[in-house]
């Protein structure tokens, strides 16, 4: 179809049928159009060449492919689907309508928007399908967010780059690699199983002068110590933390030794010295 001519007023909106369908409007014109509103299923959805258009991919896991106009894919709730982006020439926007949203994206995310816009809502997230993900957000800009920006891969063994701005990044559970990029980034571990001993996460980038921060949400009372090098004590102290040879170990069952009981964060690129100061809990 070569154009889609809405209400004058602007708020006219093209919404699919459920099911999984191919939306193509690479060639066509759309004018006093609100959004394409792709309802529920897996589909595939191209952006306009000709106009600059909105897009909801509503739920089921979509491809959303952007063309060389200005392109938004708009976002709310919190059963949004895990979805698939292809970057255009044009620029390209996530956009978040609520708080609490939560922007799934499949794995293999690869700077596939050049925006992210929070649009001044709180407890927005964006997080992973819960697989082997790698996503990369070395290239998008983080726009109007009130809070830092939480990126959350789920379990499995992810690949996190954050982008150039402030980010709270969840590796959970599984072997994780992850990277901060610019900004001053917080690490956040919720539970032993998110870093487990001798298969714990690798952060490739932690600069530790700058005040980056390593969260232990897992640790309940604190750190009951801090030493930067050597062994645990031995009789245990409870949550006792050491820093030896790029390795955070936390002695979570006190008993003194460095076991299975305890978490492990591995630092394969750290700038500065860490220190207690570096440690949230």
């Amino acid at each position: 179809m070569e154009e889609f001519l809405g209400h004058s007023s602007g708020d006219t909106i093209i919404k699919d049928s459920t099911g999984s369908n191919t939306l193509n409007f690479s060639n066509t014109t759309l004018t006093n159009i609100a959004e394409v509103d792709a309802s529920s299923g897996n589909d595939t959805v191209i952006a306009s060449h000709l106009s600059s258009m909105k897009i909801r991919g509503g739920a089921g896991n979509d491809n959303l492919i952007a063309g060389s106009q200005t392109v938004t894919f708009v976002y709310d709730g919190t059963s949004n689907g895990f979805d698939s982006f292809n970057n255009g020439s044009g620029i390209s926007t996530i956009l978040a309508e609520a708080d609490g949203t939560i922007i799934g994206l499949a794995s293999g995310f690869n700077n596939g928007v050049d925006q992210i816009d929070i649009n001044g809502k709180t407890n927005v997230k964006v997080i992973g399908t819960g697989g082997n993900d790698t996503l990369n957000f070395a290239n998008v800009t983080v726009l109007n967010n009130p809070d830092t920006f939480e990126l959350n891969g789920g379990n499995g063994n992810d690949t996190i780059n954050g982008t150039n701005s402030d980010d709270r990044i969840v590796g959970s559970a599984g072997r994780d690699t992850l990277i901060g990029g610019g900004g001053v980034d917080s690490f956040v571990f919720n539970a032993q199983s998110d870093s487990r001993f001798n298969s714990g996460d690798r952060i490739a980038d932690f600069d530790a002068t700058n005040g980056e921060k390593i969260i232990l949400n897992a640790i309940t009372g604190g750190i009951g110590s801090f030493n930067a090098g050597g062994g645990f004590t031995t009789g245990g102290i409870s949550n006792q933390a050491i820093f030896l040879g790029n390795q955070l170990r936390v002695d979570l069952n006190a008993n003194g030794v460095f076991d299975t009981s305890d978490l492990e964060i591995n630092f394969t690129a750290i700038t500065g010295a860490f220190s207690a100061a570096n440690i949230v809990f």
